[in-house]
């Protein structure tokens, strides 16, 4: 009972929280708004999921001069589990600021509130933060802001209350002059003062941007943030000291080579370190990050072209411990796009990816390996008319995986991974016709097969043909119609003879009849039914049905917007399900989306 107390309280303050916030937006639409005003609420149920997401935003001035600003968000989902029992999820956060403007100034309350209850973990946790203080700011927003605030606050961590200070700085300069660049600079710092523990969280960001002529732009973007905190063990028995600092880097050259040439170069440099003391299990990192992108754009006439050559290095390195790694990747890329004429387009796609994964030497150690990957893909697009259009595209990726030490080298293996789709769209006035086709085949071989008994090697092959027509009826209503049909199957590859031994396959189709109403008294409908029916066997040793589903689902989808203020998207579902082995079983499932711009 204890328990769904404290559910029904957390239910309470949502539905307090929208109450306040209704209030205020009636209050505030007295004196008409200047901001985009937003107020969003969806929910959503599956099977065994219930969902809540609320987002609201709210910036105003009353008759008094007092100006305003209300940002809340909420989410709260379920999850019913086999046992029996409804575990919820809810978390909720608002900011709030009400202040008084003095010319450049502005000096004012700010409210900060945050709660979390989660009962889809081991037992209730509950964490909340809420904080109340003063707020001053200084600066015209579009060129520089500089706000220090300061404030008490409550934290609540599982069964542990402490009261504390909140102190803070907040402040940026926009568009600011050095040199030949143009600099922004976003600076927050945060300090939180409690009874035991003390938190501190800096960061800052320069954004420097340069034009040095018409051929050649220049963006550094340089990153620097450092959070300490201090939190109590799951016992609250000992005090552990969290220390994360994150340093980057990130350069952005575009070169004008002709009016048809572009060549670009990406540079990215990221440092993190984590020094965590907590004594289940106690972490020190350091992870560095080195890439970059080289590209190179030429478009003229009936061409593009995209050449890419990217690097990508990354080095882990854990204090005390043997178990640092680096990896290192490197990628050629090539985009071709060739339009013949008005009625004829082919795009080309072509990458290698190269990936070695390096650790040090250790008796228990053998993971290092090296990757290869190549990847292709073509597309033919033909236009008969402005109403019918076809398109064929092949597809493949090749995968080959080498482990370096003898003891993993059993597993090297090639993947290889083929697709052929075809596909005829009509579009005519209201009518409409897409008619897919798309064969799928996954091959993975292992290298060293005839050193073991039983096959490893696998083959797993789909085919997929699906159609959808879309007639008109009267002035404003059209019939739909949609099927689709999956074949598939799954078994031991035997490379040397190409051949196969399938030991399972299945067949699924899915059918969709609906009737849709545009713009019936403000409305958007779709009513209909959809039949889905799956059948999978098992062929070893024998053949027999292990599966064998049918479902039977009416729906119905709503799209109401009034006003151009107001939005509103609802769907609902009834499934009955049937399956030969199970006991039949029947769910509902359903959206709500309301939007309201004010």
């Amino acid at each position: 009972m204890r328990n769904k107390t404290i559910l029904l309280t957390d239910r309470g303050r949502f539905i307090l929280w929208l109450l306040l916030l209704s209030a205020c937006t009636v209050l505030a639409q007295t004196t008409g708004t200047v901001n985009p005003n937003k107020w969003d609420l969806s929910f959503s149920k599956q099977n065994i999921t219930w969902d809540w997401r609320g987002r609201y935003f709210y910036a105003d001035e009353t008759r008094d001069g007092i100006r305003f600003r209300i940002r809340d968000n909420f989410t709260s989902n379920l999850i019913k589990s086999g046992e029996g029992r409804q575990p919820w999820r809810d978390e909720h956060k608002l900011n709030a600021f009400f202040y008084q403007p003095f010319g450049k100034s502005a000096l004012g309350l700010y409210a900060d509130s945050w709660f979390l209850s989660d009962q889809q973990s081991r037992g209730t946790s509950r964490y909340s933060n809420h904080a109340l203080g003063a707020r001053w700011e200084y600066g015209k927003r579009k060129e520089y802001l500089l706000a220090p605030y300061a404030g008490y606050q409550r934290s609540e961590y599982l069964s542990r209350i402490e009261w504390g200070w909140d102190v803070g700085l907040r402040g940026n300069v926009n568009n600011y002059r050095l040199g030949d660049y143009r600099a922004d600079v976003n600076v927050e710092s945060n300090y939180d003062f409690y009874q035991q523990r003390r938190n501190a969280a800096n960061e800052i960001d320069v954004h420097l941007k340069a034009n040095f002529s018409a051929f050649a732009r220049d963006s550094l973007v340089l990153m620097f943030g450092s959070d300490k905190k201090q939190y109590f063990s799951p016992d609250n028995d000992f005090l552990v000291d969290l220390q994360i600092e994150n340093r980057g880097l990130f350069n952005k050259l575009n070169y004008l080579l002709s009016r048809n040439q572009i060549l670009e170069l990406n540079t990215l440099l990221t440092r993190r370190r984590i020094d965590d003391n907590s004594p289940a299990a106690r972490n020190q990192r350091k992870v560095d990050k080195f890439e970059n992108r080289l590209n190179y754009y030429f478009t003229g006439g009936k061409t593009g072209l995209m050449l890419g050559l990217h690097t990508f290095q990354e080095n882990q390195d854990n204090l005390g411990v043997r178990t640092d790694s680096k990896a290192r990747q490197t990628a050629l890329l090539a985009n071709l796009n060739f339009r013949f004429d008005q009625q004829n387009d082919l795009s080309i796609q072509l990458s290698y990816v190269k990936f070695q994964y390096d650790t040090p030497d250790s008796i228990t150690n053998n993971d290092d390996r090296d990757e290869q990957r190549f990847l292709g893909s073509i597309n033919y697009t033909r236009r008969f008319s402005p109403a019918f259009k076809t398109s064929i595209e092949a597809y493949a990726n090749f995968y080959h995986q080498i482990y370096i030490f003898k003891e993993q080298s059993a597993n090297n293996n090639w993947n290889r991974i083929l697709r052929l789709k075809a596909e005829a769209q009509y579009n005519y006035q209201r009518w409409r016709n897409n008619l897919q086709t798309e064969v799928l085949a996954n091959y993975t071989v292992y290298d060293f097969e005839a050193q073991f008994t039983n096959t490893r090697s696998f083959i797993f092959r789909k085919y997929i043909v699906s159609d959808s027509l879309e007639i008109p009826l009267l002035n404003r209503t059209a019939l739909g119609l949609f099927a689709r049909a999956e074949l598939e199957d799954k078994g031991s590859f035997f490379k040397k003879e190409f051949l196969q031994r399938i030991f399972q396959s299945t067949e699924s189709f899915f059918y969709d009849a609906y009737l849709s109403l545009d713009k019936i008294y403000y409305f958007n409908a779709d009513g209909g039914v959809s039949v889905y029916m799956r059948r999978d066997w098992q062929h070893v040793p024998r053949k027999k049905i292990i599966r064998d589903i049918r479902t039977i689902t009416p729906y119905i989808r709503l799209k109401y917007r009034m006003t151009r203020n107001l939005r509103f998207h609802a769907y609902a579902a009834i499934t009955y399900q049937e399956n030969k082995l199970q006991p039949q079983a029947d769910y509902i499932t359903g959206r709500i989306n309301m939007m309201y711009t004010f």
